[in-house]
């Protein structure tokens, strides 16, 4: 799960650019509850794999929380993009 992470946090920029971070962050928020809720319906239908099953959700709960964090950042376009990044801080 590092590498899709990644590549969702890699494309903050772009994003931040032309102001579309909130959608994707709303997004990403949706998919973790969903993802949370899956996980606890397969605890509950293999229980044997519940271990296994609550490793893979804390790695994923992990790299939803950091992409989830960037894309929650306010950020100021840059009028000189992409030589320029935008400028953006964390709340």
């Amino acid at each position: 799960m590092r590498h899709s992470s990644a590549a969702i946090i890699g494309q903050h920029n772009i994003f931040a650019q032309f102001g579309v971070t909130a959608p994707i962050a709303q997004a990403l928020r949706s998919l973790e509850a969903a993802t949370d809720s899956y996980a606890s319906t397969l605890q509950g239908i293999a229980p044997s794999q519940a271990n296994d099953i609550a490793n893979s959700k804390a790695q994923l709960d992990i790299a939803l929380s950091n992409a989830i964090s960037t894309y929650e950042q306010i950020c100021i376009p840059s009028p000189l993009y992409p030589t320029l990044q935008p400028i953006c801080v964390g709340l």
